[in-house]
């Protein structure tokens, strides 16, 4: 990554103040909204001033002599990341996920901007730490770790990729028949869908843990007597699935201080 970095890509995301005066149209309508409903608007500006700090302090560590840019979230769709650029990301997981569905190996270096109210797991660095760190990501001394992303085809030809989790199935979650086969072995069944979770997604707070807990208190038996299925990776495949197939390669769990997307290969895999 030594002396090839021509860019600097900057993503932020909108702070809960700036949604809420984008909806209301004034910071007072959107002060008498939320506290009308009971909720406390001092701690969604305090939110926003932390955000704000952050970024000025992130902005004022980026290296001299590397164009820098900075985009919104909501312009990713329409963006084009060019092949040699560093993205950097101030926000929470999500933000982090977002973003690297729109890579195609460029590195990625994720800022948590408030760590008193933001517990990321794919937002190892501290803003205090900014100068260092994307010193040494310019400079090739920043370790790389790459990210494995799922790959969901559609029988019409639609391609979806994500970082976390897929979930496959019938939009309004009616149940649906599907088979599951793998290594040699096949099982019929009958459900809402599969979740097919990646590294990424299994260490996350996201649908995996929450599936493999089921909804209900940790230690209880779940309703139907089962032990709920986790979706895992492997050569498995899923067919006859209303929302078609899904395809993805291993997982790699990241927790890196710098990660980097990688395209999916067509093996297939379902819980």
């Amino acid at each position: 990554m030594a002396n090839s970095i021509a860019k600097i890509v900057v993503v932020t995301r909108k702070t809960v103040l700036e949604e809420l005066v984008e909806r209301h149209g004034t910071r007072g309508q959107a002060r008498f909204l939320t506290e009308n409903r009971g909720e406390s608007f001092a701690g969604i500006e305090a939110a926003h001033a932390a955000y704000e700090r952050a970024l000025a302090d992130v902005t004022a560590a980026l290296p001299a002599g590397i164009r820098t840019q900075r985009i919104e979230r909501g312009f990713l769709p329409n963006f084009l990341f060019g092949p040699h650029d560093l993205v950097v990301t101030l926000g929470q997981d999500g933000l982090v996920v977002n973003v690297a569905k729109y890579l195609a190996g460029q590195p990625l270096v994720a800022f948590n901007p408030d760590p008193e109210r933001i517990d990321g797991v794919l937002v190892p660095f501290a803003v205090a730490t900014a100068a260092a760190t994307l010193g040494a990501a310019v400079a090739g001394a920043l370790p790389v770790r790459r990210v494995t992303m799922a790959r969901a085809t559609l029988d019409d030809g639609q391609v979806v990729d994500a970082v976390n989790d897929l979930f496959v199935g019938v939009q309004s979650h009616a149940s649906a028949r599907y088979r599951l086969e793998w290594r040699n072995r096949r099982e019929d069944q009958s459900s809402s869908g599969v979740i097919v979770s990646t590294g990424a997604g299994s260490r996350r707070r996201g649908w995996p843990r929450r599936s493999a807990r089921g909804a209900r208190p940790p230690g209880s038996p779940s309703a139907t007597g089962s032990t709920p299925r986790r979706a895992s990776c492997g050569s498995v495949s899923a067919s006859r699935l209303p929302a078609g197939r899904a395809r993805r390669r291993s997982s790699a769990a990241p927790s890196p201080p710098a990660s980097r997307s990688t395209s999916s290969r067509r093996c297939r895999a379902a819980a």
